[in-house]
């Protein structure tokens, strides 16, 4: 039924009036078989009254019926793109949760906050199942990522948008509708799903845990070959509240030095810091 309701709002208005006209001029000529004998004016009128009646329906209806299904059909949408739909069938849960938030955000967010919620809504809920899968996608998806993290943060720098950098680097979307191409949506979509495919289809055997200190010894040496400041791996944590430019900065050095390594030595590290940082 939801589904149904959902392609019949995706009609142009102008076939919805005319199909609730059609409707209601079916209802009148019922009830116009009722007055037999009557004059044909009479039964003709009641037809009138009944399709203009039902024509002003759509009025009253539609805003609500739209904003009640506009959760399930954005939904509908998210799970034509591949990282939805494998999230979802391997987390029906997620899928749940997702909608009921998004019919909450409809219903109380201000109008021009509904796309930020939604999509921090979204990527929350799709961020913390792929999170579960990180550590055990093979080290060649691994390292893909790595490296188009890198790739993606240095563009935004180059941009003049540290802001984008930020946010990428913390993983909290914060993204305008402008801001992101579609190809760009779809690159990042499909890898986030490469790295869930290869974690459930292939996955690698978690990595031999190794000490934090083992960890920043080999990052503070990579720091050092590369010419960044090593002071500057104190301030990863204050990414999120440090100036715009200088979090860039601090993100994409991090992100550089664990992409930096060989396919097996980046994933390792990774790994080992993912998994540390779930205990």
């Amino acid at each position: 039924m939801e589904s149904l309701l959902i392609q019949l709002l995706s009609l142009p208005k102008v076939a919805i009036y005319a199909i609730f006209g059609a409707i209601g001029g079916g209802v009148g000529a019922l009830v116009s078989s009722l007055f037999k004998g009557k004059k044909k004016t009479v039964s003709y009128f009641i037809s009138i009254i009944f399709i203009a009646i039902a024509v002003q329906i759509p009025n009253q209806l539609l805003p609500k019926l739209e904003k009640e299904l506009a959760a399930a059909a954005i939904l509908k949408d998210l799970k034509e793109m591949r990282l939805f739909s494998l999230v979802f069938k391997l987390h029906p849960e997620a899928e749940s949760e997702l909608k009921m938030r998004m019919k909450n955000i409809i219903r109380t967010s201000p109008q021009d906050r509904i796309f930020y919620d939604m999509q921090a809504a979204s990527g929350e809920i799709i961020n913390r199942y792929y999170q579960q899968y990180l550590v055990s996608a093979s080290d060649a998806v691994t390292y893909k990522l790595l490296q188009h993290n890198v790739t993606v943060m240095r563009r935004f720098q180059s941009q003049n948008r540290p802001e984008l950098c930020v946010s990428y680097y913390l993983g909290t979307p914060n993204f305008k509708k402008d801001d992101l191409t579609v190809e760009f949506i779809q690159k990042e979509s499909d890898l986030k799903a490469d790295v869930i495919e290869s974690a459930v289809n292939s996955p690698s055997p978690p990595p031999k845990a190794a000490s934090a200190e083992t960890l920043i010894g080999v990052i503070v040496g990579i720091y050092k070959h590369k010419g960044y400041d090593v002071n500057h791996l104190k301030q990863l944590g204050e990414v999120a509240t440090l100036p715009a430019d200088k979090g860039c900065v601090i993100g994409m050095e991090f992100s550089d030095a664990l992409a930096s390594l060989d396919e097996k030595q980046s994933s390792y590290i990774f790994k080992n810091l993912v998994s540390q940082g779930q205990k």
